[in-house]
């Protein structure tokens, strides 16, 4: 990755949730502590891409109230589940990422990396974030 894209992917990822909610900077939190325990861990666009997608994929979700708007109505949704449900569930599946990526992928683990170690472990994540209960 050349520098002024690192860059870029930097400065997205530092922006990202400021004044968040709590499962937001959780997320964040935790990628931040892998990099300091092992700054070339992680690339940067690795790290804005598990935040991003946790984000818009788990977080907003499970979490937040939703409304849902038709011609004559406007509905909200209220939370699927709470923070600390959500919580849990992010650090089993930021776990099984990292686990994975750090046997099967280079230094430091590319965004793609992080989409390779997805799809290697699809049922343990889908177990997980309860993607693969039956409606």
């Amino acid at each position: 990755m050349n520098e002024l894209l690192r860059a870029r992917y930097a400065a997205l990822f530092n922006a990202y949730g400021v004044g968040a909610n709590e499962a937001t900077r959780h997320v964040k939190n935790r990628i931040l502590e892998m990099i300091s325990m092992n700054p070339d861990f992680l690339r940067v666009d690795a790290a804005f891409f598990l935040l991003t997608s946790i984000d818009q994929m788990v977080i907003i979700p499970y979490t937040s109230e939703i409304i849902k708007d038709s011609p004559t109505q406007s509905v909200v949704l209220s939370a699927y589940q709470s923070y600390t449900e959500t919580q849990s569930m992010i650090d089993r599946y930021l776990r099984i990422i990292f686990d994975d990526v750090s046997k099967l992928e280079e230094r430091p683990v590319s965004a793609h990396g992080i989409v390779r170690a997805i799809n290697r472990r699809a049922d343990d994540i889908d177990s997980v974030l309860s993607w693969a209960l039956p409606a």
